[in-house]
């Protein structure tokens, strides 16, 4: 145990400067063999939720969960410049998200934040509304609904021989119904109109707002 701040110039005494180029362009050169694409004839993909934050939001604090979402977020969000990005990595747990994006709108709070999560890991933590509100930290959720634990759900399909457990939640109450008595503004989207005209209405209003994504 030691202080972060500390511990973290310690490390960097240690470091090294490496020569990356070769590396960044072998990678340059397999996204060009192989680019992650998703279909769009068959309703609206995480792509496409990722693609209208990038369209709406050019600066801002993104923040996700763990799972799913998680892994779409970093393959299709353009993150730079004015746009930060905050994931718990491979050590994270569901629920990360919500309280790491309370945390980042408090300690910027004229920062536009938004939380990528899904309706597992939002179960985690959704009780951390309640000090969003108290706390005055008005943040954007993006919550990519499936009704499934994607990521273990994934696992089982792949791995387990299809033998699914504890991974379905479409005969759990639906997450709207937990949140919309926590925060005002709840929007269901199933259009990318739709979700476009939310994040567009949520950057210029400043209130915290939900937006409730089903995707395939």
């Amino acid at each position: 145990m030691a202080d972060a701040k500390l511990a973290l110039e310690k490390l960097c005494e240690w470091a090294e400067k490496q020569d990356t180029e070769k590396w960044v362009e072998k990678m340059k050169g397999w996204d060009a063999e192989n680019p992650l694409e998703m279909r769009k004839d068959r309703g609206m993909t995480p792509q496409m939720i990722m693609e209208a934050i990038n369209r709406n939001y050019k600066e801002a604090i993104i923040v996700t969960d763990v799972g799913q979402h998680q892994m779409w977020a970093t393959q299709y969000l353009e993150i730079g410049g004015r746009k930060k990005l905050i994931t718990s990595g491979g050590l994270g747990s569901m629920g990360f998200g919500l309280p790491a994006a309370i945390g980042a709108k408090i300690a910027k709070p004229y920062q536009n934040v938004i939380c990528i999560t899904g309706d597992g890991g939002f179960q985690m933590n959704m009780q951390e509304l309640a000090t969003a509100i108290t706390q005055d930290a008005p943040i954007t959720i993006c919550l990519l609904n499936n009704y499934y634990l994607g990521m273990v759900r994934q696992m089982q399909q792949l791995f387990y021989g299809k033998r699914y457990a504890a991974t379905c939640l479409r005969k759990e109450k639906d997450v709207r119904i937990h949140v919309r008595g926590r925060m005002k503004h709840v929007r269901h989207m199933c259009r990318i109109c739709k979700i476009c005209g939310v994040l567009w209405r949520t950057w210029h209003s400043g209130n915290g707002r939900i937006a409730d994504t089903g995707c395939i």
